[in-house]
C-alpha cells in the first residue's frame, strides 16, 4: 500500500518549502522515526525523496499529511 504525503519544513532561517512524495507505509514510517529522532535528540539526521533532500538539522517544524491512499493491484 502507498500513499502521497505532503510534508512542510519549516527552517530556522524562516523559509518554508513542501515536496509531495508517493511513500510506502513503510517509508513513510521510516520518514517518521526520522525527523522525530532528530527533533527530540538534536541528532542531525536527513531526509532524502526522489524531488528533495532535506538536513533536519535546519528545520525549526516538520509537519507532514497523507494526501490519500492508494492499494496496490494485485495480478
Amino acid at each position: 500500500m502507498s500513499a502521497n504525503v505532503k510534508f512542510r519544513f519549516h527552517l530556522k532561517s524562516g523559509k518554508t518549502f513542501e515536496c509531495i512524495e508517493e511513500l510506502t507505509t513503510e517509508q513513510f514510517l521510516k520518514s517518521v522515526d526520522i525527523v522525530k529522532i532528530s527533533m527530540r535528540e538534536g541528532v542531525d539526521g536527513m531526509l532524502q525523496f526522489e524531488d528533495c533532500c532535506v538536513r533536519l538539522a535546519e528545520c525549526a517544524v516538520v509537519e507532514w499529511e497523507v494526501l490519500d491512499e492508494s492499494k496496490a493491484e494485485k495480478s
